[in-house]
């Protein structure tokens, strides 16, 4: 379970080297529910006309985005825009801050990111498809045939298998497939059994609610990351429309989801 900005990074860096980068200007500020044309927030309208201009993907973005007290502004990463990409961070403030404004840069620890949402352009359908293998082989896990494993239940008929896994067989894996979908969630045994609930939870959204891109390749990919006693959740949706792969990224799983479902065209 890697860093999700180093392959981001790896991403726009090898994109950026045949397009350039390039970032707009900050512009406006918004509470957290503050709604512009099209549904989006309005934070959200704000960085994306920022970075229309320097982009030639088809822009999809979210109209929902998890939220709590206080505001949200947004950033486009920096080196995150090209001719071939996009990548934004969210943020939730107890003040406004302005779209875009440099106190929202990398390594800025005084505003929480909450979401991140972006997309990229592939030669080929089949590039981006093995892309998202890419993707998996840093942020997820990837079980060998020697692994402890037994079947799990996850309920509506899905069977998903459990994997036992690390030097000391300290880290669990629920995986399962779903068409063309895979879904993982990771964590240690210290927290099995909400890495089991949420798995169960994200088949009971998936077969209750329109995915996107069902007919495409994606990947799910909840990460519950502990050092110490402190603990943090990554939660990851990447899926492909063609050659581009659109991924989303926030804490709670199920927030994912929604974020997911709800990209829709700029």
């Amino acid at each position: 379970m890697k860093s999700y900005k180093k392959r981001m990074g790896i991403v726009f860096f090898l994109l950026a080297i045949l397009t350039g980068c390039g970032t707009s200007p900050g512009i406006g500020e918004n509470t957290l529910q503050s709604k512009g044309p099209g549904g989006f927030p309005s934070v959200v309208q704000q960085v994306m006309m920022s970075l229309k201009a320097h982009t030639t993907i088809p822009l999809f973005a979210p109209t929902f985005v998890p939220t709590g007290r206080g505001y949200l502004t947004a950033t486009i990463q920096p080196g995150g825009v090209s001719a071939k990409s996009y990548h934004v961070n969210m943020f939730a403030t107890k003040s406004r801050v302005a779209v875009n404004a440099p106190s929202l840069a990398n390594g800025n620890t005084t505003y929480p990111e909450i979401a991140s949402f972006g997309a990229s352009r592939w030669p080929s359908s089949a590039q981006a498809i093995r892309a998202i293998s890419a993707w998996n082989a840093d942020e997820g896990l990837i079980p060998q045939p020697s692994e402890q494993q037994h079947a799990v239940a996850l309920g509506y008929h899905v069977k998903a298998t459990a994997y036992t896994m690390g030097n000391n067989s300290n880290v669990t894996s629920i995986q399962w497939q779903a068409g063309r979908w895979l879904f993982e969630v990771n964590g240690n045994l210290q927290v099995a059994h909400a890495t089991l609930a949420d798995a169960k939870q994200i088949v009971r959204f998936t077969h209750q609610t329109p995915f996107p891109g069902s007919d495409q390749a994606g990947l799910v990919i909840i990460n519950y990351n502990t050092v110490g006693t402190h603990e943090t959740i990554q939660s990851l949706v990447i899926w492909t429309r063609g050659p581009i792969l659109y991924h989303v990224q926030t804490t709670m799983p199920l927030n994912a989801l929604r974020m997911a479902v709800s990209m829709k065209h700029f």
